[in-house]
């Protein structure tokens, strides 16, 4: 580390180490008039700027602070600039020219230097692009080595992560979220300095959660983690992860909370500098979108991206929805062919194909789907996938005729541990079809409570079959009730205090508005929610746990 310092860039780094953006970016900027030069002051300025999300300044300055880093010998620390160039020209302008250029120069830089504390980071950041996962593996353990050589546990910690990534890639699954669970530890834990590497452990912990089907984990850490993202929503970084948060809340069941998710991560790419990285906000909005049943906007978000590979579930429903199931069909062969045997990315998409098999008459196609799920169970112990099994086996079942009860029953169990409210409701109503003629209280009680998740979640395609087997049972659903996302943000704040228990006076003292705009907000939400009395707009505030304006705004 060099000796000659400045006051402003001491304070500048500490500033940008504890996430004060702009604090940071006076002290570099003011290091920076003493000493135009000082590769430090300008390494650090493009590196907050990057979290401001000002792409263009912050490479601009990065590739200042690589050439006096260079000039001085500090080959290293110019190595690793370069690598960094190398991978924010590819992500954010996609510009394969100038990242290839920057990836030799960083490589070159490397030979001349050997062995170093900036090699580790710089195997971790190829680790993080490669698509050869024994490379991958290899590379990052390399890295943690090296790391713990050159004492540096930032870099280590990320390496731990993306050697988790890389084994339950290469279907070692346990163990890789073991050692993903050990790094969100110490990323959570404050082992961590660099706020960056902070990010990309927990970038590589969503991936993999989403990748492998493993939401409940990834719920459990995002309650932990939470406050990382909150605290950087506006930056390329995070935009990236709750693209990821995004598609995971989408799979779970909490629409509203995905929907909030995206648009922060698409108004996070909403620069020029970087449309290219939308895309992954974009086809998790579109799968979002397809569960919902709204299908022009669905296809409209997805064009241009139909080959992105985490597009292939919503083309495939996209065509199933509009009966074209062999479209459907040839989308998701073909990716199951890319993905080859033992991989849990399979999992949605074999759920997908059993319908489609099954629809097309086509039951030894169907029982073929079961077994690749089956082994998919075996190898997970994950319960969403032993309930997707389960459910596809009783799908089976029933349209050959057979009792499928049993294993809904066993489906159903799995699918509300794995807190999965969609495919939960999708067997409770299949069970309704199964019993309507030999226990028809029962059907009764499982379509309506089937109704009242799709009412909840919004998701209208469902609500409409549930509603369908309702009307076969002799019952008439009533509609809603609604979802809470078509509240102002007033309104909202009006359900939470009537969920407490407040009256309208109450509610009016406390946020300083008439007795009379109360009861007009009150009146709104019966109307808006589909509810038929304060009791039930109590009972609903209650069910969803409707956050306070102040918490709303924290996310918002």
């Amino acid at each position: 580390m060099r000796t000659d310092r400045s006051a402003d860039l001491l304070q500048a780094e500490a500033a940008l180490a504890r996430g004060d953006w702009q604090a940071a970016r006076s002290g570099f900027e003011a290091a920076l008039g003493e000493r135009p030069d000082d590769p430090d002051a300008l390494d650090g300025l493009g590196t907050t700027l990057f979290w401001l999300n000002q792409l263009d300044l912050a490479l601009r300055f990065r590739e200042r602070a690589y050439a006096e880093f260079a000039r001085e010998g500090l080959l290293g620390r110019a190595a690793w600039i370069a690598r960094w160039l190398a991978m924010i020209y590819w992500l954010a302008y996609q510009n394969e020219a100038a990242a290839n250029g920057w990836a030799a120069r960083s490589a070159r830089l490397l030979e001349e230097t050997g062995p170093c504390a900036e090699l580790a980071q710089i195997k971790v950041l190829q680790s993080m692009a490669g698509g050869d996962w024994n490379v991958v593996l290899r590379d990052t353990e390399e890295a943690i080595e090296l790391a713990r050589a050159f004492s540096n546990p930032d870099c280590e910690v990320v390496a731990l992560a993306y050697s988790g990534l890389a084994l339950a890639s290469m279907g070692r699954v346990r163990e890789g979220m073991a050692r993903l669970d050990e790094a969100m530890a110490a990323a959570t834990g404050g082992e961590m300095r660099n706020l960056e590497a902070v990010g990309w452990v927990y970038c590589a912990m969503l991936t993999a959660c989403e990748r492998f089907v493993d939401y409940t984990r990834a719920t459990q850490w995002c309650q932990v983690a939470d406050s990382f993202v909150a605290r950087y929503q506006t930056s390329p970084m995070s935009g990236s992860c709750r693209a990821c948060y995004g598609g995971v809340l989408t799979a779970t069941g909490r629409w509203t909370d995905a929907e909030r998710e995206l648009r922060l991560a698409l108004q996070a790419f909403e620069t020029a500098q970087h449309r290219g990285m939308r895309v992954d906000a974009l086809v998790r909005m579109a799968g979002l979108r397809l569960r919902q049943g709204r299908l022009d906007e669905a296809q409209q978000l997805l064009e241009g991206f139909e080959a992105h590979l985490d597009a292939v579930t919503t083309l495939a429903g996209l065509h199933l929805a509009r009966a074209k199931p062999g479209l459907a069909r040839a989308v998701l062969d073909r990716r199951l062919k890319e993905l080859g045997p033992q991989n849990l990315q399979a999992v949605p998409i074999l759920r997908l194909l059993a319908q489609v098999t099954l629809g097309q008459g086509d039951i030894p196609g169907a029982w073929a789907t079961l077994d690749y799920l089956a082994q998919l169970a075996a190898i997970s112990g994950l319960a969403y996938v032993e309930g997707i099994a389960q459910l596809v086996h009783a799908e089976i079942r029933h349209a050959t005729h057979e009792d499928p009860v049993p294993y809904l029953e066993i489906a159903l169990q799995h699918l509300l541990r794995a807190d999965m409210p969609l495919e939960s409701g999708e067997a409770r109503l299949l069970l309704a079809e199964a019993l309507a003629e030999v226990d028809p209280e029962v059907a009764l009680a499982d379509a309506r409570s089937a109704l009242r998740v799709f009412q909840e979640l919004g998701a209208a395609p469902h609500a409409d079959r549930a509603a369908s087997v309702l009307r076969r049972l002799g019952d008439r659903p009533r509609t809603g009730p609604k979802v809470a996302h078509q509240l102002s943000a007033r309104e909202r704040e009006v359900l939470r205090l009537v969920g407490l228990g407040l009256s309208n006076e109450q509610i009016a003292r406390q946020l300083v508005i008439s007795r009379r705009t109360a009861e007009h907000h009150v009146g709104t939400i019966l109307s808006k929610l589909g509810l038929a009395n304060r009791a039930e707009v109590a009972a609903y505030a209650a069910r969803h746990a409707i956050p306070s304006e102040a918490t709303q705004s924290v996310h918002e």
